[in-house]
């Protein structure tokens, strides 16, 4: 596995007023996706994440894998207007990058609020409330998806899935500003599963009860709740990493900065971890990545995230 990074910016400032896409999902301007019906069902403790259930919404189909060194670039696109919408599992489609709000821990509970939010100028974010003194659970995951989320029924973009041991480039650059109290991290995340198909036999292979995900891995920029650590102080990519391990009936790994300092602009490189994890054995190099997100897990407090700058890039060998 290579490990240089390839940086690939699709544009010089990615929230330009640009009116060109990027593997183009039309339209470039945000455009709203009808919510799941009952979204990513399942427990989990805090930065567990979702654990099953699955949205059974409709959606696009396409995107697959790119081969023979090829890059998926994925950009968020200026739109016309501020948008802000509050139903709870609605998507919205930025360019390439689709947001979602997540709100897999609330179990309908209308105490919880969120909102997604799209403005003029190409950055997006959202808002969030809850209660507070009922449980340490993570509540929603506040996020951007690009490739194919194991509860999508569609694929955003190409590039993804990719076996760890066939990339030759996986990073994402990121500017964000967030202003909020409570219990909540910033976090990318990847999912991994044996098997990969396009059509509704993963889906259902991903619900309550399949085995098909294999393991959630989550690099938080943010920690502002606490996780036990199995691996202290680890030095990945040029920054020293504690180290979460668990999960139950599938993986979870999670890194989070050891100084606990916010990181609110950086690329990330992502070969790096796979490395460590491979040295580790806590990932398998013939599973399947097929997603990154990034987003705010919320257990109990109120603030607000906007994205001001986002690309992932992604390359086989």
């Amino acid at each position: 596995m290579k490990s240089n990074l390839f940086l690939t910016l699709a544009l010089a400032f990615l929230f330009s007023f640009s009116t060109s896409c990027i593997y183009e999902v039309e339209p470039c301007e945000p455009e709203t996706e009808e919510p799941s019906e009952g979204g990513e069902t399942g427990g989990g403790e805090t930065g567990g994440g979702e654990t099953g259930g699955g949205e059974t919404g409709g959606g696009e189909t396409g995107g697959g894998e790119t081969g023979g060194g090829e890059v998926g670039t994925f950009v968020s696109l200026p739109g016309n207007e501020t948008n802000n919408d509050c139903t709870p599992w609605k998507r919205v489609r930025t360019g390439n990058i689709e947001l979602e709000n997540n709100v897999w821990g609330t179990n309908g509970d209308g105490r919880y609020q969120s909102c997604l939010i799209t403005n003029a100028d190409g950055s997006y974010g959202w808002t969030w409330s809850t209660p507070s003194g009922l449980n340490n659970n993570v509540k929603m995951y506040l996020q951007s998806v690009v490739g194919h989320k194991p509860f999508f029924h569609y694929t955003l973009g190409e590039g993804f899935p990719f076996s760890p041991n066939e990339l030759e480039v996986f990073n994402a650059h990121f500017k964000s500003e967030t202003n909020a109290s409570g219990k909540y991290n910033l976090a990318f995340e990847f999912w991994t599963v044996k098997e990969y198909h396009s059509d509704d036999e993963y889906i259902n292979k991903t619900r309550a009860g399949g085995n098909n995900i294999t393991g959630e891995y989550m690099f938080w920029m943010q920690a502002h709740f606490g996780m036990p650590i199995s691996h202290h102080d680890q030095l990945i990519d040029g920054r020293r990493w504690n180290v979460t391990v668990g999960g139950s009936g599938q993986l979870y790994v999670a890194f989070i900065p050891a100084d606990g300092n916010d990181i609110t602009e950086a690329t990330i490189d992502f070969i790096p971890f796979i490395d460590w994890l491979e040295k580790e054995n806590l990932i398998n190099p013939n599973e399947k990545i097929v997603s990154l997100e990034l987003g705010n897990e919320v257990i109990e407090g109120s603030g607000k995230t906007v994205i001001r700058d986002y690309a992932v890039n992604v390359s086989k060998k």
